[in-house]
């Protein structure tokens, strides 16, 4: 009401904009999931601002259940015209541009769009010219030792941002199950180093199957990851498997972990989601760094690291027994089978 009475004062017939931030979203899943924390500290900070989203399409329905954005933009398809549609999106007039991204293609689109304000960080030895506010990544900070989560919180605190991080997950209700559930992720968006054996994920899936013999496992993945899983679920019962990989889409992705008593996985996106969704978490980490990139938020996790491996990685996954798994994921499901 003070804020229309002074306009009517001054002679404004509507009220002032909010300041338009867009945020430009990492392009992996479990980076954007990482993010969260950040979006949500700019949410509780600065409740003047618009805040708009940029990132891949697939990702929109994480975004709308997230709830952090007030609007969203999809990336363009690759191809002659990608960057024209940055071009277009001056037209919207955004005030502050922040990049979690760090590559000259995204710097190139926030550039196009006129935004005067382009903020991201740069680390020690790299330029990034199409920035306007660097945030300059000190050579102290080694990053080995952070985690991603915090070290882009050093950024944003350089832009003060005074807000501490809330890693709380998801609110969850506890589902009613008829069985217990145990979903697996077998595959990895990239990097196949990243991966536990097939012959592991079968050996866990015998041993699981024999431990609680009523225990529902689900599949899933990307259609990519079809030939890995097929491989996992060969010879067992049908009625005990369920083979999802490349059957899901984001969405229904979320809702299948949520049903679960705990998700086994390695390194991958699905991991961060799980864990923001408050669905225990059991990780196979090998050469990766679960220190810089482990589970962030306030749900409980499992690192599983092979036997002498150091915090920060660095071993052959393999080194993961079958054996250690079971013993992290039986509490969970014993406890729905009594």
């Amino acid at each position: 009401m003070e804020l229309e009475q002074t306009n009517a004062i001054n002679g404004n017939t509507a009220t002032p904009r909010k300041t338009r931030l867009w945020v430009r979203m990492p392009n992996w899943l479990g980076d954007v999931v990482m993010a969260l924390p950040l979006l949500r500290a700019i949410r509780q900070g600065r409740p003047d601002f618009e805040i708009t989203l940029i990132g891949k399409a697939a990702f929109q329905p994480l975004f709308d259940r997230l709830g952090v954005g007030d609007r969203f933009i999809p990336l363009p398809q690759q191809g002659r015209g990608y960057f024209r549609t940055f071009y277009q999106l001056r037209r919207k007039y955004p005030d502050t541009y922040l990049l979690f991204t760090n590559s000259t293609r995204s710097d190139l689109e926030a550039f196009l769009t006129r935004c005067p304000q382009r903020m991201g960080m740069v680390r020690p030895g790299k330029k990034r010219q199409l920035i306007t506010d660097p945030y300059l990544l000190p050579p102290k900070i080694d990053e080995t030792q952070e985690h991603q989560t915090h070290v882009w919180e050093l950024m944003l605190q350089s832009y003060g941002l005074v807000e501490s991080l809330n890693t709380a997950p998801l609110p969850r209700e506890e589902p009613v199950r008829a069985r217990p559930q145990v979903a697996m992720i077998c595959g990895t968006e990239n990097a196949p180093e990243k991966r536990w054996p097939v012959s592991h994920w079968r050996a866990l899936v015998e041993q699981l199957l024999a431990a609680v013999p009523e225990v529902e496992i689900l599949l899933f993945g990307t259609p990519a990851d079809r030939v890995i899983t097929d491989q996992v679920a060969d010879g067992f019962p049908a009625g005990a498997i369920h083979n999802l990989a490349g059957k899901t889409d984001l969405a229904a992705f979320c809702d299948g972990l949520k049903q679960c008593n705990v998700v086994v996985c390695n390194d991958t996106g699905g991991m961060h989601l799980a864990n923001m969704l408050g669905t225990p978490v059991a990780v196979l980490f090998g050469p990766t760094n679960p220190v810089r990139t482990g589970p962030i938020f306030a749900a409980p996790k499992h690192i599983l690291q092979p036997e002498g491996c150091p915090a920060t990685g660095g071993f052959a996954i393999e080194g993961v027994s079958a054996e250690r798994v079971l013993a992290a994921v039986l509490p969970y499901v014993e406890v729905t089978s009594v």
